[in-house]
């Protein structure tokens, strides 16, 4: 069956191609929203901010990591691989959004934290429901 896209993955890809010609941080909202035929209300409804965006296309990304390790079907080594993999295959992307953002709302700022929080909070998730064991 064919999904929808989500206005968040829509503004994502509009953004993910712009980047790819375009540093992170010479994009507009305006140029993001042009690109995929929204308003910058739709934007401004979904996201803060173009990083907020970015930081969204990562944990988004990272979705499925989580989602298999919390049901056992990875271990800690296979998810980091996976992770490594998204970023080396995305690489020009990821590269651009940390080379062109900086100080406390640069990428890494931006998603690290998340990225940490999130992954402490499944891991906990999946040890309470004992789907990993506690002595990992």
């Amino acid at each position: 069956m064919i999904r929808k896209k989500t206005t968040k993955e829509i503004l994502g890809e509009s953004i993910h191609e712009l980047a790819a010609t375009k540093a992170v941080d010479k994009i507009t909202i305006k140029e993001i929203v042009d690109n995929c035929g929204l308003s910058s209300a739709t934007f401004y409804r979904h996201f803060q901010d173009k990083l907020e965006l970015i930081a969204w296309i990562f944990n988004y990304q990272m979705e499925d990591i989580f989602m298999d390790f919390c049901e056992g079907a990875e271990t800690w080594r296979q998810a980091v691989f996976d992770l490594v993999s998204i970023l080396a295959n995305d690489r020009g992307f990821y590269q651009n959004a940390l080379k062109h953002t900086d100080g406390p709302n640069s990428f890494f700022f931006s998603t690290y934290p998340l990225f940490c929080q999130e992954a402490c909070h499944r891991t906990v998730m999946c040890i309470d429901s004992k789907k990993i064991p506690r002595n990992l």
